[in-house]
């Protein structure tokens, strides 16, 4: 909710925000693991999916998938508009 609250003056200055974080830590294993991490993409060029709230179940429904970490700053460069990249 502190996040929320501190990332809402970005919602509407043209940015395309980004949320994830740099690892897991499923509840099963009680540590650290390489499992995926939740992605939470917001701008004017993004499309509004299934997710509502950000966390592993959650995220998903979304419409990014599974994706490479090397892929995230291409991908957030292209959906900003500001120029593209390309992603092969």
């Amino acid at each position: 909710e502190t996040y929320d609250k501190l990332l809402k003056p970005l919602l509407n200055s043209g940015f395309t925000i980004a949320v994830t974080g740099d690892h897991a830590t499923p509840c099963k294993h009680l540590r650290h693991s390489g499992d995926a991490v939740p992605l939470l993409i917001y701008g004017k060029n993004i499309y509004k999916d299934g997710a509502r709230q950000f966390g592993e179940g959650e995220c998903r429904k979304g419409n990014i998938g599974i994706i490479r970490g090397s892929e995230v700053l291409a991908m957030l460069v292209n959906l900003s508009g500001r120029f593209n990249y390309y992603l092969g």
